[in-house]
């Protein structure tokens, strides 16, 4: 298929002139920009209102997948970043989200709180995929793990059983649910591409222990990984969240399948099985790059604008390894650290566009209280798609 671009327009933009899209379409497939319920100056809308901007935000993204030829049931996950102190009850929110949810999908649903946004009154942003194939199945136990299956493409989401376990406890549960989800749905642990782990940011939640603990959980060379620390998560005592993508085939060899090697650039820190960048069929999955050397050493301690560049090589090394570039990316994920405002997004946000050019891939930035590199200020991973 042709790729298609949706581009910001006078209804909605955001503040700084970016080479990034609201949504790219390609292969089958429609990736969308993190939506934030904005005007046309890039000005928040029902500022501090999170209900009123869950509403105004999903009318937004019903609206971008609609110019990207997706339908309302081909949403196949919705990932919600909603800011909260404390004060929100995730499940009647996620409620509220499900209310939102058009044309009978049941998409897995990545709830995700945070502590802020970039943007002064903004209290949520949301991001899709959705996957124009009309054979689509479901599985997962409710409240443990959600799984959609598009064709070859799956994508689920699992929560731990008992939030008052201990950690690694509660890692084990997650899996677990994630896997049987998969099985539900046709797939296998090695058809995972993409793996995300949001993880509690306090010492309690055993972060490298954890990791260590989910690495276990997949044979060498695995997924791709992203993490991302969160102050707090939804349910009293959670220690993580998982998210997965799979591509059906990949483990049994019927779609070919190429890796880049985990100290191929540079090496995650705490070793594991997971892979750089993997390309599985036509989607490529580049995992969360960091600001650092190859020995796994920060690189531009306090400079912004150094580590950006750092990060984005790396990408740009892992692409070109498995045969690809920046135009066929068509979502970036980054994560930042810090008390971010406008300013630091925008500088930022401007570095790594020079990179994609025009028109530029859908992207999706939120803040997280650190990373797994102390000083790491960025990390940023992307999917691409070759036509």
């Amino acid at each position: 298929m042709t790729r298609r671009f949706v581009p910001f327009d006078d209804s909605y933009r955001v503040p700084v002139p970016v080479n990034v899209s609201r949504a790219v379409a390609c292969a089958g497939s429609v990736h969308v920009c993190g939506q934030l319920h904005m005007d046309g100056e890039g000005r928040a809308q029902d500022p501090g209102d999170l209900a009123a901007q869950t509403e105004g935000t999903m009318r937004r993204l019903y609206d971008v997948l609609r110019h990207a030829g997706a339908a309302e049931a081909d949403m196949a996950q919705l990932q919600v970043f909603y800011r909260n102190d404390g004060s929100v009850d995730e499940a009647h929110y996620a409620e509220t989200l499900a209310a939102l949810v058009r044309g009978g999908a049941r998409p897995a649903l990545v709830m995700t709180p945070v502590d802020s946004f970039p943007s002064e009154g903004i209290e949520v942003e949301i991001d899709a995929i959705a996957i124009r194939d009309p054979e689509r199945a479901e599985s997962g136990a409710q409240g443990a793990a959600q799984a959609r299956r598009h064709g070859d493409a799956v994508h689920v989401c699992a929560v731990p059983a008992d939030p008052a376990a201990l950690p690694g406890m509660q890692a084990d549960s997650a899996l677990d649910a994630l896997f049987a989800a998969l099985e539900g749905v046709g797939a296998a642990p090695g058809d995972v591409c993409r793996f995300a782990a949001y993880l509690r940011a306090d010492p309690d939640a055993d972060r490298a222990a954890v990791l260590e603990r989910l690495g276990r959980a997949f044979a060498a060379p695995g997924p791709v990984l992203e993490t991302m620390p969160l102050s707090r998560l939804g349910r009293a005592g959670e220690a993580l969240r998982l998210e997965a993508v799979a591509l059906r085939g990949t483990a049994a060899g019927t779609r070919p399948v190429r890796r880049l090697s985990q100290d191929a650039h540079w090496r995650w820190p705490g070793g594991g099985p997971w892979s750089q960048a993997i390309r599985s069929g036509e989607t490529l999955f580049v995992g969360a790059q960091l600001p650092v050397d190859r020995e796994g050493r920060l690189v531009g301690e306090g400079d912004l604008a150094a580590q950006t560049h750092a990060a984005m090589r790396h990408m740009q090394a892992a692409l070109s390894a498995l045969d690809s570039g920046f135009p066929e990316v068509v979502k970036v994920n980054a994560r930042f650290t810090g008390d971010w405002d406008e300013s630091a997004w925008g500088l930022n946000v401007g570095i790594r566009s020079d990179y994609y050019g025009r028109p530029g891939p859908a992207s999706t930035g939120i803040v997280a209280p650190r990373l797994e590199i102390p000083g790491a200020m960025i990390q940023a991973g992307c999917v691409a798609e070759s036509d």
